[in-house]
C-alpha cells in the first residue's frame, strides 16, 4: 500500500502523505487493502480534475458511489464503477454551471436514491442537476429538488392518472416502468403549450402539483432539448477525468508539485 502510494505520488499533484491518509477514508467506505490500492489512482485524478484535496476527493466520490448502488466487493468491478462515476461527474461539470463538487453533493443529498427509485441512469440523472445547474439551483438544493420532482411525479401520477391521460402526458411505458424523465418533461411541453404562466400552473395543480411543490419542476419546462443532449453527451464520457487531470498537470505549479513529491519519494 506504501509503495502504490508513493508510485501514484510521482505522477501527480497529490504527496504520498494524502494518498496514504486516502486509505482511511477508503476503507471507511467499505474497501479492502486490495480495492483501495486499485482505487486509489481513480480518486487521484479525481481529485485533479475536481481541483480539490485528497480527503475531499476520496469522500466525496465513495459517498455517491455508495448512494447509487455502484459499490462492487470485487475490486475489479469496484474501479471500474468509480471511474465511470468520477468520469460522469467531471464531463458533467463541462456541460453544466456547477463544479464537480457540486454535482457530488447532489448526488449524496438525495438525488442518487431517488434516481434508483425512479429507474433513473446516472447519465439522465446528471443531465437533470446540469439543467437544475443552469437555473441556479446546484449542490445540495439540486439534489433535493430532484427527489421532490421524481417523487411528485411518481405519486401526483398515481393519484391522477385521468388528469395525466387528458393532458397526454406518459408516465409509465409499456411494461409498468417509468419513462425517462426528458421524455415524460417533454410531453408537459407538448400539453402546457401556448398557455400563459397562471394557465400551466392551474394545469400543475390538475395534475397534482401543488403551487410550492411546482418549484422542482418548473425549472425542467422548456429545457427537454438541454436534457435530451447533455444526457447523450454523459453517455460518452470514457477517459473524461484522465484527460482532464492531464490538462491540469501541465501547469507550471502542477509541474513543480510533481517535482517535489519525486524528491520526497526518492529513497533515503
Amino acid at each position: 500500500m506504501e509503495e502504490t502510494a508513493i508510485a501514484i505520488s510521482r505522477t501527480g499533484t497529490q504527496s504520498a502523505a494524502a494518498l496514504a491518509e486516502s486509505y482511511f477514508f477508503l476503507a471507511s467506505a467499505g474497501l479492502d487493502a486490495t480495492a483501495s490500492m486499485a482505487a486509489l489512482g481513480t480518486v487521484a485524478q479525481f481529485a485533479s480534475a475536481g481541483a480539490f484535496d485528497m480527503a475531499t476527493a476520496t469522500d466525496l466520490l465513495t459517498d455517491a458511489q455508495s448512494a447509487l448502488g455502484m459499490s462492487s466487493k470485487d475490486a475489479a468491478k469496484n474501479m471500474e464503477n468509480m471511474l465511470q462515476l468520477s468520469d460522469s461527474l467531471v464531463k458533467a461539470n463541462t456541460l453544466g454551471n456547477a463544479s464537480v463538487q457540486e454535482f457530488s453533493e447532489s448526488l449524496t443529498n438525495d438525488a442518487a436514491i431517488a434516481s434508483q427509485q425512479f429507474n433513473a441512469s446516472l447519465s439522465d440523472t446528471l443531465a437533470t442537476l446540469a439543467v437544475y445547474a443552469d437555473n441556479g439551483k446546484k449542490g445540495a438544493e439540486a439534489g433535493s429538488m430532484f427527489g421532490r420532482a421524481t417523487r411528485l411525479l411518481a405519486s401526483s401520477f398515481a393519484e391522477n392518472r385521468q388528469a395525466f391521460a387528458s393532458f397526454n402526458i406518459e408516465v409509465e411505458d409499456s411494461e409498468g416502468n417509468y419513462r425517462r424523465l426528458v421524455d415524460i418533461v417533454e410531453d408537459m411541453e407538448q400539453a402546457f403549450d401556448g398557455m400563459g404562466s397562471v394557465a400551466r400552473a392551474a394545469a400543475l395543480e390538475q395534475l397534482g402539483f401543488a403551487s410550492l411543490a411546482q418549484k422542482s419542476i418548473t425549472p425542467l419546462l422548456g429545457n427537454s432539448r438541454a436534457l435530451r443532449e447533455y444526457g447523450k453527451d454523459l453517455k460518452e464520457v470514457t477517459g473524461f477525468t484522465e484527460a482532464v487531470a492531464g490538462r491540469q498537470l501541465k501547469s507550471f505549479a502542477a509541474q513543480w508539485t510533481v517535482t517535489k513529491n519525486n524528491i520526497n519519494a526518492w529513497p533515503t
